[in-house]
């Protein structure tokens, strides 16, 4: 929070601009963007991993280390599958928590409310009905579902255009949510994915209306609600999961998944959400690969040796 406070991570103009100049650099040194194609399969020779199949194409593509960063259900137990897996390792794979999912409400709104004079320039403004809601919203969760209601709820309200200085915009991002039947109504049932989604908005806009920005629902412009379908969607994620595993006792530090999997030259740092937990798996799996050379050997927890 207070690394973001101090826009250590927060690009200064549009977040997109970010995304085009890694691209850019990325082509420029070499590297080739395979946009819209889908991994069928991680190739494995020999105990080892040796290139990507890509769904539709014949070829592999070739590589001496294969770095994943989806979910690892998806990428351990798909796309290279048990055969070539240890016992245990299949065993920690199945005892899993993955994190929550989310619903996420973007709205813009016109040029008649003034969000600079409201005290809402930080990275998460939050509100919670107190103690004890945390963990009842997280056991619904885990139950499969959901407890946000009138008397349980936090949520935050994150103001971009205060950072970018562009038209008045506003994120209102609730979590924990489970995926429960998301994608199904997404595919089969159209008209109940969207009544659910919208119901949810309203729910999360009257609060954000409540206790951060008064009379927001008359300056709304444009509406975009992304559900756990949604991350499920883009992220390829089953659980629709934002954070990777949850950071719970039972696989927290050490008892995560590693970076090194049990198949030789096959990585998988944890994937994230937001531009600081994806540059940081970046960095840190660059110094594992340059044997610790990367960022003076700061990057990675070092234990002495005895």
């Amino acid at each position: 929070m207070l690394s973001s406070m101090t826009r250590c991570f927060r690009p200064y103009g549009y977040f997109d601009e970010f995304a085009s100049e890694m691209a850019r650099l990325f082509q420029e040194w070499g590297g080739e963007l395979k946009l819209n194609s889908e991994a069928e399969k991680i190739i494995i020779e020999n105990g080892k991993a040796r290139g990507v199949k890509i769904k539709g194409d014949d070829s592999v593509i070739t590589a001496d280390t294969v770095i994943t960063t989806i979910d690892p259900m998806v990428a351990l137990r798909k796309l290279v599958g048990d055969e070539y897996l240890p016992a245990k390792y299949i065993e920690k794979l199945g005892n899993i928590v993955m994190s929550t999912s989310s619903i996420n409400i973007s709205l813009g709104l016109d040029d008649k409310i003034d969000l600079g004079a409201m005290d809402l320039d930080y990275p998460y403004n939050v509100v919670s009905t107190g103690l004890g809601t945390s963990e009842k919203l997280f056991d619904g969760f885990l139950a499969g579902d959901n407890s946000f209601s009138d008397d349980c709820f936090h949520a935050a309200v994150i103001c971009p255009s205060l950072t970018t200085g562009a038209k008045n915009t506003i994120t209102i991002r609730c979590t924990p949510f489970a995926i429960n039947s998301w994608p199904e109504w997404r595919k089969n049932d159209p008209k109940k994915y969207n009544s659910e989604k919208e119901r949810w908005a309203d729910f999360f806009i009257n609060i954000a209306e409540k206790y951060f920005i008064p009379g927001l629902s008359k300056h709304i412009v444009v509406k975009n609600i992304a559900t756990p379908a949604t991350f499920s969607m883009f992220s390829g994620s089953p659980t629709g999961s934002i954070y990777d595993m949850a950071s719970i006792v039972t696989q927290f530090g050490p008892k995560r998944l590693p970076f090194k999997t049990p198949i030789e030259n096959l990585y998988q740092p944890k994937f994230a959400h937001g531009l600081y937990g994806s540059m940081m798996n970046g960095v840190q799996m660059a110094d594992m690969l340059l044997d610790r050379k990367f960022n003076d050997g700061n990057s990675l927890f070092n234990p002495r040796k005895k």
